[in-house]
């Protein structure tokens, strides 16, 4: 290499031969850091593609999604608990306000709780499509433990108290779910309904 250097370009100093031999280094040490990349990755296709029990993934990599699946459906419901302890302990102090204060105009703020609604839709819709995924995890699962059958039935079923289908009417599943509509018209308009029973003045 410097020889060639030598006869194309005439004499080689000391620094032109330091830079071509760092050059050539970092350019092996490339060459072998992207070939074991590519021997990894192709290992990594070869193990994928001779799973037998689901497409692409074996039994270890599909329990460690149904996993997963489930760590973001847990996850997502303790975000929509806290949505819903917050409103219940804002619902106590609107209530102890009217109560206290004698004045009906109060009861009026519960109405924010109609936007924490809005809120909790949102998560709730991030939540569906968590839970529809691990469903079809489920299905699987139920599929691996033919030899239990009582198990195998729990996995298979499932248990919806949703007015509409999530697979259907994902948006007004959301927005309509049972739990939810009783809640947020409860502590929106309570309030309102106390300070009537109780004859508050509003101003």
């Amino acid at each position: 290499m410097v020889q060639a250097l030598r006869c194309s370009t005439g004499p080689v100093s000391n620094g032109e031969l330091f830079q071509t031999f760092t050059s050539l280094r970092r350019s092996g040490f490339q060459a072998i850091l992207a070939g074991h990349l590519i021997y990894s990755g192709r290992r990594f296709l070869e193990e994928v593609g001779n799973n037998t029990s689901a497409p692409g993934l074996n039994t270890d990599q599909m329990l460690r999604l149904y996993q997963i699946e489930a760590d973001l459906v847990h996850r997502q419901l303790d975000h929509m608990f806290r949505i819903r302890t917050l409103i219940a302990a804002v619902f106590a102090a609107i209530l102890s306000a009217i109560l206290v204060s004698h004045k009906g105009a109060i009861a009026l703020g519960a109405l924010v709780f109609l936007l924490a609604w809005g809120w909790e839709y949102v998560h709730d819709r991030y939540l569906m499509v968590y839970v529809l995924r691990t469903r079809q995890l489920e299905q699987w699962l139920a599929k691996q433990i033919s030899a239990i059958p009582q198990l195998q039935e729990l996995y298979a079923t499932s248990y919806a108290n949703r007015w509409l289908s999530p697979e259907k009417f994902p948006r007004l599943s959301s927005f309509l779910d049972p739990t939810r509509v009783a809640f947020y018209l409860v502590v929106s308009f309570s309030p309102i309904f106390l300070a009537e029973l109780l004859g508050v003045p509003w101003t």
